[in-house]
């Protein structure tokens, strides 16, 4: 049956598109434009940015900034580049 289901939408596919395409380009209403254009857009990959994965890396950049800072008050900024430098040199190692 999965089979059968996935022939019969690749079949109707090219129809849907063009129908969605007129309605994009023809349509009275602008809102079933504007509809129709975000549709496409959505299917050809084109989706718009999650806002929640935005916020979470400004969140992540502003903590790593916030250690950096917190480490150079501790520390003198010889030993930070040499703790630095040590962690690139084990990575490379491994």
């Amino acid at each position: 049956i999965t089979d059968e289901l996935h022939r019969n939408f690749a079949e109707i596919a090219p129809r849907a598109l063009n129908i969605l395409s007129d309605l994009a380009e023809n349509a009275e209403s602008e809102s079933v434009r504007l509809g129709a254009t975000r549709d496409l857009l959505d299917r050809a990959g084109f989706r718009p940015v999650d806002r929640h994965l935005i916020n979470e890396t400004e969140g992540c950049l502003q903590r790593l900034t916030e250690i950096k800072y917190f480490l150079l008050t501790i520390f003198n900024f010889t030993t930070i580049l040499f703790v630095l430098s040590k962690s690139a040199v084990m990575k490379l190692l491994a």
